[in-house]
């Protein structure tokens, strides 16, 4: 059986690890407007080689979600899309979620 950790491993461009990621959990990849894959249930962020150890790392990404989810929330066309509970930042070496409604200062 293979593990995501070695489908990932290879991975040397964000948009193989979002191919990878989504090939392994078979979800057909839903872009919208720059959200790299979007589910009513989560929103997920791709990178490829970001150490989320890293505060700076972690903040900027999270920023990037953000910026996604006030889309979600006003903007056009893109309303008719639930704002997902939960946010997902996927690399190739790690990964986190966070609940959407802890940074809902940041997004309404």
């Amino acid at each position: 059986m293979k593990h995501l950790y070695d489908s990932l491993r290879p991975c040397a461009k964000e948009e193989e690890v979002k191919a990878e990621f989504c090939k392994f959990f078979k979800m057909k990849i839903f872009a919208l407007r720059g959200i790299d894959h979007y589910t009513e249930h989560v929103l997920f962020e791709f990178k490829c080689d970001l150490n989320f150890r890293n505060a700076e790392n972690v903040a900027k990404v999270l920023a990037q979600t953000m910026y996604y989810a006030r889309l979600l929330k006003y903007g056009a066309g893109l309303t008719k899309y639930p704002l997902p509970p939960y946010i997902c930042v996927v690399d190739k070496n790690e990964a986190f979620f966070a609940e959407t409604k802890d940074y809902a200062k940041f997004y309404t």
